[in-house]
Parts: structure tokens; C-alpha cells; sequence
């Protein structure tokens, strides 16, 4: 298949994502079709058995994906499907608030495959968006070259770095309308999304779009009555990514532990435990809820004894791993 084909075809599977009738097994079949036609194009199967290519990389805060287990996150449907919405939205607002410019978008930790640069690009003109890829892993930002020339994509990029998007500076931070980063976890874990946009956002003019725009986790009691019939009470925020960058901007520097918050428990004899829950908010409307991806699986843990406990705290750290700690905060005799 030559380039030109490759480039309609995916154009035309771009699209198809795009169209609120495509759902289900339609998404999964066009989803594992990208993924071939980027393994073919690569010469690579994601699968090799190389401990480099499947090992994370540490950054200053938290891991990212190895090689292998970051191109895979293109299978993770739903989640595909919600951001391509959701930043073929933000292009489509930007265009309107610019109608005379080209929309530049820089991408941070993109992956050997650029999933959100390779569905993106074919579906717009060279002088309508333009990228600039960056990632941790100096293999990834190999491939995704190879990628983008085998393409025939090359005009869509602006530059290619490798670097953590913990730490780096981004150079004509002002031309950018919008930030991606899809480096995130379920319940914000290992992964490093909220650093990243502590030290990047911080950067670009207060109108750049961030994709996902936030992130929140939040709990409920899970409660069960005389019928065991069970229902959720209180679905709290109890950390919310937009907040820790105002946070981390107050401080001046990324800390290594957010504010933390205490839920009461109401001294109810029917709570049998909690639940947390990851809400992507992608770009407006466009939402990835309570197990509708990987990144939004929900953890549940009982409560042996809530008559004793007084309050649940929650604290999101960096340090030493990227992770939301839970403690309980018990009555006093």
C-alpha cells in the first residue's frame, strides 16, 4: 500500500471515529486496523521480547509507558475514540478564534506510533495544523519520525524532541493553541500526568486548550440497606488536576505532596466501604467515565469498622511514588 493510500485510508478511519454512529464492534475493528497498519508500516510487532522496549522509564516524578506497552494504548477503544473528539473539537474552536492561522498543537509524550498526530494530520492540510512531538523515550520520538515520513506526514511536524515534559522548556511557548498529553493512569497513578501539566501549562498563554482539559478523582460511600440492596452517597471530588497546577503555581515549584482532604464519615451503620473513581474530562462535553477505559477502572475497599472513623484522607503524592494515599482518621475514646 503506498503512502498516499495509507494516509486516505486512515483519513477515511479518522473520520469514521468521528461519526456519533460508530460505536462498538465498529470501533474495535477500525481500532485494530490502525494498529496493524502501524505495526506494517513500522516493520514491528509491539510484542517483541526485548526488556528495554517493555521496561518504564523513570522521570522525575513517576514512570512512563516502556515502547511496547505505549503503543498498545491506542487499543484502549473508547479512550482512543473520546480524544480523537476531543482534539478534533479543540481544533475545529481554535479555527474558529483563528481563522487566518495555522493551529499549532504540541504533543507531549507521544509514543512510537504519535496516535493523536497519525489520526489527526490526514484529516486537515499541512497549512491548517501543525505539531511538535515530544517524549521521554529517545526510541519513541525515533519511531514516530519513521512513522510520520513513511506517512508522508513529515509537513504536519514542526520538531521532534526527547525529553521529560516534567522538566522541559518549550521554545515559542506563545505560537501553541493547544496542549495533549494522554500520559495518565486510572485514579492518576504511576503515570505523570498531573507533573507534566504542572510544568507545562504554566507556560503557554492562558488560552491554550489542554487535552484531556481535567482530571478528577472522586469517592463515594458504597452502602448497602436491610435487602442488601446496594447504593453510592456522596461522589466528592477529592483531587482535581486543574487545581494542582494553581496549586504548584502558588508554591513555585511542583510539590511533592498536594493539599489533602478529609471526607467526614457519617456514623451510619449501612457503609460497607468506598469507591474511587477516575472522570476524564477530554475537551468540553466529551467525558470518559467510570470504566468506560482502562484509565478510568474504579477501586473499591471496605470499611471494617465506620462507626469508629471519623474522617477518610485522601493525599495525592509524587513522592515517593505517583499515587493517591488513603488513611483513616479515627473517633477518639
Amino acid at each position: 500500500m503506498t503512502s498516499l493510500t495509507l494516509r486516505q485510508t486512515i483519513n477515511g478511519y479518522s473520520k469514521s471515529l468521528l461519526n456519533p454512529e460508530t460505536d462498538g464492534e465498529k470501533v474495535v475493528k477500525i481500532i485494530n486496523d490502525l494498529h496493524e497498519i502501524f505495526k506494517e508500516t513500522l516493520g514491528i510487532t509491539f510484542e517483541e521480547a526485548n526488556i528495554q522496549r517493555s521496561a518504564a522509564i523513570g522521570s522525575k516524578f513517576g514512570k512512563a509507558l516502556g515502547f511496547n506497552y505505549a503503543a498498545h494504548c491506542l487499543v484502549d477503544y473508547n479512550r482512543t475514540q473520546q480524544l480523537l473528539k476531543g482534539i478534533t473539537s479543540a481544533i475545529a474552536q481554535k479555527q474558529r478564534e483563528n481563522p487566518n492561522e495555522t493551529i499549532k498543537i504540541f504533543y507531549a509524550g507521544c509514543g512510537p506510533c504519535a496516535p493523536f498526530m497519525s489520526l489527526v494530520a490526514p484529516l486537515y492540510e499541512p497549512s491548517d495544523v501543525q505539531f511538535t512531538l515530544l517524549d521521554i523515550n529517545e526510541e519513541s520520538i525515533k519511531f514516530a519520525e519513521i512513522l510520520a515520513q513513511k506517512l508522508e506526514l513529515t509537513e504536519y511536524i514542526e520538531g521532534y524532541f526527547h525529553g521529560d515534559a516534567i522538566t522541559a522548556e518549550v521554545p515559542k511557548v506563545d505560537e501553541y493553541h493547544i496542549l495533549f498529553s494522554e500520559t495518565l493512569d486510572s485514579l492518576l497513578r504511576r503515570e505523570a500526568y498531573v507533573p507534566i501539566i504542572c510544568n507545562l501549562l504554566p507556560q503557554f498563554t492562558k488560552d491554550v486548550i489542554l487535552i484531556p482539559e481535567n482530571v478528577q478523582l472522586k469517592m463515594s460511600f458504597v452502602c448497602f440497606d436491610e435487602k442488601e440492596v446496594r447504593t453510592e452517597i456522596s461522589n466528592q471530588i477529592i483531587f482535581d488536576s486543574r487545581k494542582a497546577v494553581e496549586e504548584s503555581q502558588k508554591l513555585g515549584l511542583i510539590p511533592n505532596t498536594f493539599e489533602p482532604v478529609k471526607v467526614p464519615v457519617k456514623q451510619n451503620k449501612n457503609i460497607d466501604g468506598i469507591i474511587l473513581d477516575t472522570e476524564i474530562i477530554v475537551f468540553d462535553s466529551i467525558k470518559i467515565s467510570r470504566a468506560e477505559s482502562a484509565i478510568t477502572l474504579p477501586l473499591e475497599f471496605g470499611l471494617d469498622t465506620p462507626d469508629k472513623i471519623k474522617n477518610v484522607v485522601f493525599e495525592y503524592q509524587l513522592v515517593p511514588e505517583v499515587q493517591m494515599y488513603t488513611s483513616l482518621e479515627l473517633i477518639e475514646d
